[in-house]
């Protein structure tokens, strides 16, 4: 079956940034939306990543259904997976370098996810992915739809770091600030989770790029 990850934390322990009232009714209403994934996806699939991220890619070979609740999975497994309460504030490494040749620096990248968030009116998510050239850039797409998916036009590849900008992910805390809440995330958005993720989006694209010669 695909579960939502664990978190590895209390939900308490991202306060004052995310409040667990908050966190709670966010992860019920996602684990509700994880088991209409699980109704869909023939019993030998469920919880396979690799076929997941294979409908994602052919997502316009499926229906809405499929588009929302796979997206929704996907990407609130990756946005899980990059939050903290010990969080690394700073990227190092290869990413790091990769953010400074594409960006200039963090905070340069921090400050585009913000316009670029603050400038999408309804919901959706704003993304760093490494595009299937190599190279990192920033995205926002609609409700729940992902760089993954083959009906993104703009910046498609493997997206390593997405932050929710439904209103549901920070209204009872927030209200209608949704810049307070964007500012809040950096506080407990974990950089060595991001690199993982970066790490592992490599050898996907990778294998994805020999495969497609």
């Amino acid at each position: 079956m695909y579960i939502l990850p664990k978190r590895s934390h209390v939900m308490y322990a991202l306060e004052p940034y995310m409040e667990a009232q908050n966190l709670e009714i966010h992860d019920r209403l996602h684990e509700e939306e994880t088991e209409r994934l699980n109704q869909l996806v023939e019993i030998q699939h469920r919880g396979d990543m690799r076929y997941l991220e294979e409908v994602l890619r052919r997502i316009s070979q499926h229906n809405a259904a499929w588009r929302h609740y796979a997206g929704s999975y996907f990407n609130h497994a990756l946005f899980r997976s990059t939050l903290a309460p010990n969080a690394q504030l700073i990227a190092e490494g290869e990413l790091a370098e990769l953010i400074k040749r594409y960006f200039g620096d963090l905070s340069a990248l921090k400050d585009l996810m913000m316009r670029q968030a603050m400038q999408w009116h309804g919901s959706g998510w704003v993304w760093l992915l490494l595009r299937y050239n190599g190279t990192l850039a920033v995205s926002v797409t609609p409700n729940n739809d992902n760089p993954l998916m083959d009906i993104t036009w703009v910046s498609q590849g493997y997206p390593i770091l997405g932050i929710d900008l439904w209103e549901h992910a920070y209204y009872l805390q927030y209200r209608d600030k949704k810049a307070d809440y964007l500012k809040a995330i950096w506080s407990v958005l974990d950089w060595h989770a991001v690199a993982e993720n970066y790490q592992k989006a490599k050898h996907k694209i990778d294998s994805w790029n020999r495969a497609a010669i």
